[in-house]
């Protein structure tokens, strides 16, 4: 449902001509416009969103982002790797797409271009002179999107730069000086045909100089699982860390995710292991018991590896202020929204009402619910109380206390204390007054860490990368979320490995 919603959505916008910086309707406005639940046009617009073709600002509104080309390229081609291709498949996209271009600049290209094209290949000629791999590679590929610019098209051009990305990720070492002088003499023999005009002649060398890659400058048989990062439900804390992560990575490395809409920290991690994804936000004892095999987890999940702390998440349990609940004892006889299936929520809550007591089914009605589908249900009076985990304020919680006041329940002191004992990856934790709009008092609870993890396999250099930009921006992911950063890192030391990249941060 939410894949028809998104792609009407595009529609409304093509049709009404809006431009970069306009503004759509609230989301109770499309909702209502387009039929459908609060959560399913949350689903859509995340959709959309994590694309990079809306721009959501909870509070603000949802906005056209300027997107060029390359953008709308990368949102489509990103998908199906992240799911695992080949080099092979890779490289068959390029010689598709790059002898179409070399055919192209054949035809098209003014004086100014092939002058830089001819000028790359005498740079690259004194770069082999010096052995200087790195930048014979760099000009490498200034010389291909150089001719993409020259063919005049600037969607093949975002196709030839997106292709680059990706096989610029699946190179492992650097090239060989033998490869590097093949590399060269195609070079010459491209930028010569497009120079004279001969543009079946350009293309064909393109395809010969592509084709030589296939086996010698990449390891066969490897598989691309890269720039997939697991997050959770639409307005809860995995989902806005992980969108800042996304954009902070992108701008500072080579590596560009797209971030996922999942159902939570234990989903998250059998994304990881079964090669789904490259990154995921956890928390620290869900990967504990992964990597272990302990509970839910059958099998030890062996391959999983920490890259870095991020702020920790407190267990919340809100009800409406006007449903005179006041303590977890008066959820008797409730529907209780627990989380989504395969979060760490709905674990957690399963326990911490057992404790107080409460059998489900018995004292009341499990909801197994996503956040966005329990807010919902929530309003509808559906469900009396929503758990969930939340660094700091719910994004989805503070543009619903506006119209429907919101109390939080407190953990009683010896179900905290018991479950701390027998849980050592959680510690006490304490939602401060005014966390949310009229909520006057401190609320007791308990927190856990939030990690993110990746695959063991993920090279040294990209666990580097990836760790040493969120590390770098942690104060500001902790500011986003309105936590205290240090007071989850104690919690994540109990026995989980690191990546060895990530240990030289």
């Amino acid at each position: 449902m939410s894949v028809n919603i998104a792609g009407k959505i595009l529609g409304m916008i093509t049709a009404q001509s809006l431009k970069p910086g306009a503004q759509l309707p609230s989301i109770n406005r499309l909702a209502e416009d387009f039929g459908v639940s609060n959560g399913t046009m949350r689903e859509a617009l995340t959709r959309l969103s994590a694309l990079g073709l809306l721009d959501v600002h909870h509070g603000k509104g949802i906005f056209i982002p300027e997107t060029s080309a390359t953008d709308l390229f990368r949102a489509i081609a990103w998908k199906p790797i992240i799911e695992g291709v080949s080099v092979s498949e890779v490289l068959d996209a390029r010689v598709a797409v790059e002898s179409m271009t070399s055919r192209l600049a054949a035809a098209r290209a003014d004086a100014a271009l092939q002058a830089e094209i001819d000028g790359f290949v005498e740079r690259m000629e004194t770069a082999l002179a010096k052995n200087d791999a790195e930048e014979f590679i760099r000009l490498d590929e200034r010389f291909h999107d150089t001719i993409a610019k020259a063919s005049g098209n600037r969607l093949l051009q975002g196709f030839v730069t997106i292709l680059r990305e990706i096989i610029s990720f699946a190179r492992k070492t650097p090239p060989s000086r033998e490869i590097l002088e093949v590399s060269l003499n195609y070079h010459r023999q491209i930028a010569r045909a497009i120079g004279e005009g001969e543009q079946e002649r350009a293309g064909e060398a393109t395809i010969h100089h592509i084709r030589s890659l296939e086996q010698k400058d990449y390891p066969q048989g490897i598989e691309i699982h890269c720039d997939g990062l697991g997050t959770g439900s639409f307005g809860g804390s995995f989902y806005t860390m992980g969108r800042y992560i996304a954009r902070e990575v992108a701008r500072a490395t080579w590596i560009k995710p797209v971030v996922y809409i999942t159902g939570g920290g234990i989903e998250n991690v059998r994304m990881i292991q079964e090669r789904r994804t490259i990154l995921s936000i956890t928390q620290a004892e869900t990967a504990a018991r992964a990597y272990f095999g302990r509970e839910e987890f059958g099998e030890p999940c062996r391959d999983l590896r920490v890259l870095c702390c991020l702020p920790g998440l407190s267990l919340q349990i809100a009800v409406p202020a006007s449903a005179g609940i006041h303590t977890l004892q008066d959820l008797r006889g409730k529907n209780v929204a627990l989380g989504a299936h395969g979060s760490a929520a709905e674990v957690v809550a399963r326990k911490i009402l057992a404790a107080c007591g409460l059998e489900e089914n018995r004292d009341y009605i499990p909801q197994i619910l996503a956040l966005p589908a329990a807010i919902d249900l929530l309003n509808t009076d559906r469900v009396q109380a929503v758990c969930f985990l939340s660094a700091g304020p719910s994004a989805a919680f503070l543009e619903m206390t506006g119209s429907k006041p919101m109390d939080f329940l407190p953990l009683p002191e010896d179900v905290a204390e018991g479950f701390l004992k027998e849980n050592p990856f959680w510690y006490h934790d304490r939602l401060a007054p005014q966390t949310y709009p009229g909520q006057s008092s401190g609320v007791a609870t308990i927190g856990t860490p939030a990690i993110l993890v990746t695959h063991k396999d993920l090279p040294d250099r990209d666990a580097y990368a990836v760790s040493s930009v969120v590390l770098d921006k942690i104060q500001d992911i902790a500011a986003l979320t309105m936590t205290d950063f240090s007071a989850s890192v104690p919690a994540c030391e109990h026995g989980l490995p690191y990546h060895p990249g990530a240990r030289k941060t």
